[in-house]
């Protein structure tokens, strides 16, 4: 996957795996999901801004994109009200790189996170336990070939239709009953 944000009001993701090949894209307001394998795209109008141009996709309509919370530049306010415990493992190694290890245990998630302990302290791993779901999932993600200060053009976060693609709308979530 890869992830590519510019502040204010663009993002984009492309995830190419063996069963998802889609790809987000957040431009001037406009999400846009377009999905490779079925040859299909839907839009949706949002608020400007990264964070509320989420919140509407994953509150009217339940989308959610993968660790772009990792990209919130308000993440430690908006999980450290969560987090019953934390701990600092001690100092590890991801990929060669030594890293601190943090933990953080909260009700509903574990999440653990890997910091270069280098020049630039990004975090270059993430394990994330959901609690009180069935089979507690996880998931994981190593994070690598960060570039905090690279230009990235704007045409970079613009859908252009591809020839033959068919355009479907977002469904809105059920609210639920009154």
């Amino acid at each position: 996957m890869e992830t590519y944000v510019k502040r204010p009001g663009m993002l984009r993701v492309n995830a190419v795996g063996d069963i998802i090949n889609k790809e987000f894209f957040l431009h001037n307001g406009t999400i846009t999901l377009y999905d490779r394998n079925e040859n299909v795209y839907a839009d949706m109008r949002v608020p400007p801004g990264i964070e509320a141009a989420l919140d509407k996709a994953r509150n009217d309509y339940g989308l959610r994109v993968s660790l772009t919370e990792l990209a919130n530049p308000h993440l430690w306010e908006l999980i450290s009200g969560k987090i019953e415990n934390a701990l600092c493992v001690g100092m590890s190694k991801v990929r060669g790189v030594s890293c601190y290890h943090l933990a953080f245990d909260g009700p509903m998630a574990e999440f653990q996170v890997w910091i270069d302990a280098g020049k630039k302290p990004l975090p270059l791993k993430v394990v994330f336990v959901q609690k009180k779901v069935e089979g507690e999932p996880q998931w994981r993600a190593y994070l690598n070939n960060w570039k905090t200060s690279h230009h990235l053009s704007d045409a970079l976060f613009k859908f252009t239709r591809p020839d033959g693609v068919r355009k479907i709308k977002f469904v809105p979530r059920r609210q639920p009953a009154a």
